[in-house]
């Protein structure tokens, strides 16, 4: 288990500073870019190859939206670019957020399966591939102790994907709301008397969530998971991390790098 502030600056330390936008740095970028030179010399990395820019293309497109929300909720003297439209478009992102999340995490065990030594026994979804290897040890072997582990040890995974579920399969409703400190503030409903999330520190009150420390926290939460499969994945697949120190220039990298500072700050 990480303690919360450590884990949120490690993501931050991933983060820097460059015009327009920032810099997001990971061993994962590597590991794209190892699989995606060694995919033309060995036919099987392909799927991984393909696997691994899927996860980065939805991690961009997920930056991008919080680079709106970002804009839209600035607490500097500039005024939003249209106070009209938070309310028509923030909600979305809040959903794509819990979509985009567990799509990274279902993304990445069809990774581990495609790498596994009987890939079409292993799941091909997060919660399925943890559930069969709780089912039985000896599945640990097929995608390696060091993943099977952190698949394990992910329990923010469970926090997310009920209330992605919630969304996506049960008819949730995503609220968003007004204060005075123009922080973003929402919430997501079973039913318009039963709020489901309240998790200490990231709320506004007892039924609504800031939504920066929330997405801070759980982007946290993402970002060193992936840096911690990086290792383990690029064993399976036979390919190096060295000499590649790829990062991604995007819109949203610094509005998450400034969201992580804020939270690491909240912290006790």
């Amino acid at each position: 288990m990480h303690d919360q502030k450590d884990l949120l600056a490690r993501a931050l330390g991933m983060f820097s500073r460059t015009e327009p936008w920032g810099a997001w740095r990971s061993v994962f970028l590597d590991l794209g870019a190892a699989l995606g030179e060694a995919r033309y010399e060995h036919a099987r990395l392909g799927r991984p190859a393909e696997l691994t820019t899927r996860v980065v293309t939805g991690l961009m497109n997920l930056f991008s939206s919080l680079h709106r929300v970002g804009e839209e909720h600035r607490r500097d003297d500039h005024p939003p670019v249209n106070p009209h439209l938070e309310k028509f478009y923030f909600p979305i992102d809040v959903d794509y957020f819990h979509v985009r999340l567990i799509g990274s995490m279902n993304l990445l065990a069809k990774l581990a399966a495609a790498l596994a030594s009987r890939p079409n026994q292993v799941p091909p979804s997060f919660r399925k591939i943890r559930d069969w290897l709780q089912s039985n040890p000896a599945n640990r072997d097929r995608i390696g102790r060091g993943l099977a582990d952190l698949f394990e040890e992910a329990s923010w995974y469970d926090e997310v994907r009920q209330v992605r579920d919630a969304i996506v399969h049960g008819g949730a409703l995503t609220l968003v709301f007004s204060v005075a400190d123009r922080r973003p503030v929402f919430q997501v409903f079973k039913t318009v008397v039963e709020p489901i999330i309240n998790r200490p520190g990231l709320m506004f009150n007892e039924h609504v969530v800031y939504f920066d420390a929330y997405a801070a926290t759980y982007l946290a939460d993402l970002l060193v998971f992936l840096e911690e499969v990086t290792q383990p994945v690029a064993a399976m697949a036979g390919v190096s991390l060295e000499g590649h120190g790829a990062r991604l220039e995007w819109p949203g990298v610094g509005v998450v790098a400034s969201w992580l500072a804020e939270q690491i700050g909240r912290c006790p």
